[in-house]
């Protein structure tokens, strides 16, 4: 953040009389949970859609790795959903068959996940 938004930031806390610092939890080790990621992407009509996404949280060596490594290279579009994806809100199954329409038929979806996915891994957020 730039270094004035801090300030103005402190300012108004200290302005306010509120001292408390934001309390959260951090679990080192083991495996990260799964969460909802809404995918926005252009539809063929030029109108945007979204898709809330349950995606798995991938450290940034695993997806380094799966973009680099032959072996775990994707196949297609479904291996490459399905290594970043668990499920979705929509009302049909995530299926093979499923996402395999979904993916002929909006290219887009296909760029925008993985956009979207490295952008809330660096901290941006969306709102679900």
């Amino acid at each position: 953040m730039p270094r004035l938004f801090l300030c103005i930031i402190a300012i108004n806390i200290y302005q306010s009389g509120d001292y408390k610092m934001a309390k959260f939890k951090i679990r080192i080790g083991g495996e990260l949970p799964s969460f909802k990621l809404p995918v926005t992407f252009t539809c063929p009509d030029g109108k945007d859609a979204t898709i809330n996404m349950t995606v798995k949280h991938h450290s940034t060596d695993e997806m380094k790795e799966f973009y680099e490594s032959e072996e775990k290279a994707p196949k297609g579009n479904v291996d490459f959903i399905r290594f970043m994806a668990e499920g979705w809100d929509l009302d049909e199954e995530f299926t093979d068959e499923n996402i395999s329409w979904l993916c002929s038929h909006y290219p887009s979806f296909v760029m925008a996940l993985p956009q979207t996915y490295m952008a809330a891994l660096a901290g941006h957020r969306a709102k679900v």
